[in-house]
């Protein structure tokens, strides 16, 4: 057999691979090979338990990490506490309830004071956007028993967006506003 790659020609075994020079004769060759010559041993493989804990490390912190680095924002669980973060903006928006005496039946927002009676003839249509400058709607998501659905929301394209349990329409550049004062609480 011609030797290849540093086997030695002798040797039938592909696992035992030679270090440094022949042997000299006399110096200390064995039968189980020269001196300095080392073998490949199988590795044992991972206990299924370690695996397991890896796996189940690995799982939580995907999860875990994704939470922290894209925060959701939430609103405020009541629309008078909604109202009372967007006091405090900067610059502050004027919330008007739709009701006199029920702030959670809806709000406007509003960014400089106007009469109820007046907002009261703002009709939620994409259509009618230009006199929802200034002014946003904010509702929990329920009308009458149901629930405003994606077709509708979707309907009002940029002039509409549901956060937690609310839903809003108006002004684009207000609404932009208002998602920023809740991601910053």
């Amino acid at each position: 057999m011609a030797p290849t790659l540093g086997l030695r020609a002798e040797s039938d075994d592909p696992v035992t691979l030679p270090r440094g020079p022949p042997p000299l004769a006399g110096e200390g060759a064995t039968a189980a090979g020269r001196p300095g010559d080392f073998t490949m041993s199988a590795r044992r493989p991972w206990p299924r338990w370690a695996l397991a804990l890896a796996f189940a490390v690995g799982a939580a912190a995907v999860p875990l990490a994704h939470r922290l680095l894209h925060r959701h924002a939430e609103p405020p669980p009541t629309l008078a506490e909604l109202a009372a973060l967007l006091r405090q903006a900067d610059p502050p928006l004027y919330a008007v309830p739709i009701a006199e005496h029920d702030p959670e039946a809806g709000l406007y927002f509003c960014e400089r004071p106007q009469p109820r009676e007046q907002l009261q003839l703002l009709r939620r249509l994409p259509e009618l956007a230009e006199r929802w400058r200034g002014v946003v709607f904010c509702e929990w998501n329920r009308r009458l028993g149901g629930e405003i659905d994606e077709d509708e929301l979707g309907q009002w394209g940029v002039y509409g967006m549901r956060m937690g349990p609310f839903v809003f329409f108006g002004d684009p550049a207000l609404l932009g506003r208002i998602r920023r004062a809740i991601a910053a609480e």
